[in-house]
């Protein structure tokens, strides 16, 4: 689904006056697994669209696996000891944890979805997100089970390329949710938000503040990271990756308290005063192995013993 024509054209007519564009919504819920044939309905025309793909180890959607990683289900099921709210609803997308040395993902390309990355003050990308228990090996060989966002830009060659990660890892006693976006200027550890782990899930909301690439990260109704800046130093948001790693001991996780939720992808954007409107090419999956081992390479530096249970 691309931008509408009545945005397009407001962007055309923009270029030659100094008329203002009225925002524009694009809310994607889960009518489907995610990598499914429709697995999203577009609420403001009630159209169905393909917004995800699910993607093991990097590997683009593969036959042996559908049905095994990717479902849609009830998000109060996942967490420990009933402690499980629906953070992302009774109908959401779902995740199983892969076994340790494994990811899966789930990736959305808001270029694809319609027709130009986020570019500009004020355009956000938000999701519902609710994942459950993280895994920790009791013998402490292996990795330690992590999961979380990744925001991604394309490069020229429409590779992605990660811009910030919002994750939590499995190897303490007491795990927080982070916000990597280190780069080679001032911002050289990931950001500890303070929010233990919870199984009730959040809405988590990146926000673009200016043309230099300076976001915001709103966690919840009570968490706003205050300006950062994204790691290729470029203000474009052209993908979202929701990715579980190593969270379990078998090869479908160890049960579904590992599961991870996610619905509701909310896309606003600020129609460009520009006359060209470009409808970049297909994403290049190969890509993501750049967010993926990011993550994992953290999550095996980070490896623990014993098992975690948030509240």
């Amino acid at each position: 689904m691309m931008r509408s024509t009545a945005t397009i054209l407001c962007s055309l007519l923009a270029s030659l006056a100094t008329a203002s564009c009225p925002a524009a919504t694009y809310t994607y819920k889960a009518s489907a697994p995610p990598g499914a044939i429709d697995d999203s309905t577009l609420q403001e025309t009630q159209a169905s669209a393909d917004a995800w793909n699910v993607i093991l180890d990097g590997d683009l959607p593969n036959p042996d696996f559908s049905g095994t990683y990717d479902f849609r289900g009830d998000s109060a099921n996942n967490g420990d000891g009933g402690t499980s709210g629906a953070g992302a609803g009774d109908h959401a997308w779902g995740l199983h944890g892969p076994s340790t040395g494994h990811f899966v993902s789930a990736f959305a390309s808001i270029t694809s979805l319609i027709g130009a990355p986020l570019s500009q003050a004020g355009e956000s990308v938000s999701l519902q997100f609710d994942n459950g228990s993280l895994y920790r090996p009791a013998n402490g060989q292996g990795d330690s089970g992590a999961v979380g966002i990744n925001f991604y830009e394309f490069d020229s060659n429409n590779v992605p390329r990660v811009q910030t990660s919002f994750a939590i890892f499995g190897s303490t006693a007491a795990p927080t949710y982070e916000i990597d976006d280190i780069t080679t200027s001032d911002q050289t550890s990931p950001l500890d938000t303070g929010i233990p782990l919870t199984f009730a899930g959040f809405n988590v909301k990146l926000t673009l503040l200016d043309d230099a690439g300076h976001y915001e990260l709103n966690v919840g109704d009570n968490y706003n990271s205050g300006q950062r800046l994204l790691i290729e130093g470029v203000s474009s948001i052209a993908a979202i990756e929701v990715l579980t790693a190593a969270n379990g001991s078998d090869p479908m996780g160890s049960g579904p308290k590992y599961d991870t939720f996610f619905n509701s992808l909310v896309i606003s954007t600020v129609p460009e005063a520009s006359s060209a409107v470009t409808i970049p090419s297909a994403v290049a999956i190969v890509g993501l192995f750049v967010g993926a081992g990011r993550l994992r390479r953290r999550t095996a530096r980070r490896a623990r013993s014993t098992a975690v249970n948030g509240g």
